[in-house]
């Protein structure tokens, strides 16, 4: 029997990180039989009420103290008059990891993109590197994207902080590439997203949509895209996207549905609160809806496996098209998306770089995928099951790690 601590985990808010938590238990329990889990959230308050079995326990994933208050002046105090104590000082916030890193085995950083720029420098994560490693325990990042870390000035560090890790399994083609180019190649493994092998669970939400013989277009838009431009071009791209929809209704007679795949009480990461404005617009058509905001990733995933076609930012609801076999564009703000991209398909055919977005980008990328449609799906088809083998390879690499 094993202990397994899990961090990293964002949220089940974040049905993609849902999506990783599910699948890896599911791999670790076969794995592992009888083994026990710790999960790290950064949503603790709302997720240590979803009940994922007898054998998991959820802790927070950082000690979050009050500035100004009686324990945050202390500390202060404590860091003025004594050495060791302001030498250790940067320990504090991981207090409720390190509390349980003794009782556990190994530890496994998931979540997908903790490695990356897409959220800003990833130091609490490198951070947790450096704490697992003094404790002596064995550090494994997840079937992970990682970089780059363009012109960073302590890109050292992080190299180096990658190389002392025990094992880094890599889910896109473009990440192993980056590795290799700074010169990290011994820890790591090519393997695939968890998340390919979760499996739709049935629900009727939104079935009557599916009525049309002409088929859905399930789309997918995240408030995250405006970290990468202006205010204004975040704007403006909502009524870009409100004109291609409404081509899409007029002139291939299909229904719209519009599929949050991250909610939760961040209005600016929240995907429903994001694309009520383009429901609000097209709702008189009367060819629109938007599935609510409670709901599983499995749930969403036979949503949308269910579209005839899908277009989304979220990684994650791209993932959950594709390993169902739906036509997909991938509206891409990162490496990852490319990364995915080239490896299903050997091109970005299918793939809208964020600074290209627009009606007419849209417009013409969904004209080729209707046209080779039928080439996608058997496309897909074959190449699914080599995907989700890749995916079953993260257990067969960490069995390695565990037995060294």
């Amino acid at each position: 029997m094993k202990k397994f601590l899990l961090i990293g985990h964002a949220g089940f808010y974040n049905r993609g990180c849902e999506a990783i938590i599910l699948t890896t238990l599911e791999m670790l329990r076969k794995g592992y039989p009888g083994s026990k889990f710790i999960i790290s959230s950064f949503d603790y308050k709302n997720d240590r009420l979803k009940n994922l079995g007898l054998d998991v326990e959820y802790i927070k994933h950082k000690l979050s103290i009050k500035r100004k208050s009686f324990k945050w002046v202390f500390q202060q105090i404590n860091r003025v008059l004594y050495k060791e104590y302001r030498k250790n000082y940067w320990k504090v916030p991981y207090r409720p990891i390190s509390d349980v890193l003794d009782e556990v085995d190994i530890v496994l950083s998931v979540g997908g993109d903790n490695y990356t720029m897409d959220y800003g420098h990833p130091h609490y994560f490198l951070g947790l590197n450096k704490l697992v490693k003094e404790a002596g325990k064995k550090m494994v990042i997840w079937s992970a994207s990682i970089g780059p870390f363009p012109d960073y000035k302590n890109l050292m560090s992080i190299i180096e902080g990658l190389k002392s890790i025990a094992l880094i399994t890599v889910r896109d083609s473009e990440s192993i590439n980056y590795l290799a180019s700074i010169g990290i190649k011994d820890n790591v493994r090519r393997v695939a997203d968890p998340a390919f092998l979760l499996p739709p669970l049935e629900t009727n939400i939104c079935s009557e949509y599916f009525a049309n013989p002409k088929g859905v277009l399930g789309f997918n838009i995240s408030p995250l895209l405006k970290r990468y431009r202006d205010k204004s071009w975040g704007e403006n791209i909502i009524q870009e996207i409100v004109v291609f929809l409404k081509s899409i209704i007029t002139e291939y007679g299909l229904n719209v549905l519009l599929i949050p795949h991250v909610t939760g009480s961040k209005v600016s990461e929240n995907d429903f609160l994001y694309m009520m404005d383009i429901y609000e617009q097209l709702k008189n058509t009367n060819c629109i809806d938007i599935v609510p905001d409670i709901n599983t990733a499995a749930q969403i995933k036979y949503v949308i496996s269910k579209c005839k076609y899908f277009i989304g930012a979220r990684t994650h609801s791209t993932i959950a098209a594709l390993s169902t076999g739906v036509p997909t564009i991938s509206l891409g703000y990162s490496m990852k998306a490319q990364g995915i991209n080239q490896d299903l398909f050997g091109s970005l055919d299918y793939m809208i770089k964020l600074e290209n977005l627009s009606a007419e980008s849209l417009s013409e990328r969904f004209s080729t995928l209707v046209d080779n449609e039928n080439k996608i799906r058997i496309d897909l088809s074959s190449k699914i099951f080599f995907l989700k083998e890749q995916a079953r390879d993260n257990i067969k690499y960490l069995k390695e790690v565990l037995t060294q």
